[in-house]
């Protein structure tokens, strides 16, 4: 273990600035120069619920559900405002869920692990985006039921408003430490994405010109990956059986709408008589079941979340945050705050 920095200066900071300055620099060397890449080591379902912290530290599993929700949706809302790429939400989206299956989510708090993976998540996928910027939009969606706090986030001229997005400011940056700490400053995430694209290209699916009856199957495989990113099979599955799983729904839809499957192209392009999906593409039955039914389960908990709230996801994300357990802390260990002697192999 070699220390990052042999520049650190031997006199403490003069002045708050100062040492804002100093910590900033820190984060961005952190950045530059600590990341790690390697393959994140994957659990099965049953693993990770009996390893799940927050439920072993008293959180009912209703409740974890709905605080994943709103850290989700933070992402994704916020996100989309600031213009962060789907790529980058979903980066930001997979480093929240990786550091909730090392951390206790009763003890952390979402609102500040949001921002804190969507900073990070932008920079990674080299969208940065100021932190004032992501801290203000996520700030706007989880305070948009409280007049007093939504005025002042909009008074971005007053001292009250300047000392409030400092407060935060330094939350999110010792969040964001707390993260790369946490996943051991390995932010290596590949998406299923680039599989659908290549999968589908040697079947000559991309070229809806050549493809009438299959031209509905690449964007629907693309949706049903950027939906999974809301449930927690990243940290089960690798990418490729993913986006296998993904196309596979897919040509389920496609095959019940317009009497076409993937299979008959299977035959027809490798020559091969038997029409097996699985035995093509090197997938078992029982991945793909495991997949394609927690997508599925997704969309019938989310259509119960909206159907539920009389109005709609704000009411909710309201109630959970006046809870006792959102006051905004993080279990932020010694060596996360000791700037000085943070290491990095």
């Amino acid at each position: 273990m070699d220390q990052i920095y042999n520049d650190w200066p031997d006199k403490a900071p003069t002045s708050a600035y100062e040492l804002q300055y100093r910590q900033e620099r820190e984060h961005n060397q952190i950045l530059s120069c600590g990341l790690r890449k390697e393959e994140w080591v994957y659990q099965s379902l049953a693993e990770l619920e009996t390893t799940d912290l927050a439920l072993k530290d008293g959180m009912d599993e209703k409740k974890e559900q709905m605080f994943r929700r709103r850290y989700l949706h933070i992402i994704y809302k916020a996100g989309s405002i600031l213009k962060i790429p789907p790529w980058g939400l979903s980066t930001a989206a997979v480093l929240a869920h990786r550091f909730y299956s090392k951390k206790s989510m009763k003890k952390n708090d979402t609102i500040t692990i949001s921002m804190a993976c969507l900073h990070l998540a932008a920079k990674v996928q080299e969208s940065p985006k100021p932190i004032r910027d992501v801290i203000l939009q996520c700030e706007r969606l989880v305070q948009a039921r409280n007049p007093q706090l939504s005025q002042l986030l909009r008074e971005v001229d007053s001292k009250a408003h300047k000392e409030y997005m400092e407060s935060l400011k330094e939350q999110v940056l010792m969040a964001e430490r707390a993260v790369l700490y946490a996943l051991d400053f390995n932010l290596h995430i590949e998406h299923p994405h680039a599989t659908i694209l290549s999968e589908l290209g040697k079947l000559d699916i991309m070229d809806s010109s050549s493809n009438q009856d299959y031209r509905n199957i690449p964007q629907m495989a693309w949706n049903f990956i950027n939906d999974s990113f809301r449930t927690i099979i990243s940290l089960q599955y690798e990418p490729r059986i993913l986006a296998i799983s993904a196309i596979y729904l897919a040509n389920e839809i496609n095959k019940s709408a317009v009497g076409k499957s993937i299979e008959q192209l299977i035959r027809e392009k490798s020559g091969v008589k038997s029409n097996d999906f699985y035995s093509y593409f090197g997938i078992s039955v029982e991945e793909i079941k495991s997949v394609t039914s927690q997508i599925l389960e997704m969309y019938v908990e989310a259509k119960k979340w909206q159907n539920d709230s009389a109005s709609g996801v704000q009411r909710q994300l309201q109630d959970v945050h006046s809870t006792e357990d959102n006051k905004r802390k993080l279990e932020v260990k010694q060596e996360d705050r000791d700037f000085k002697m943070l290491k990095s192999e």
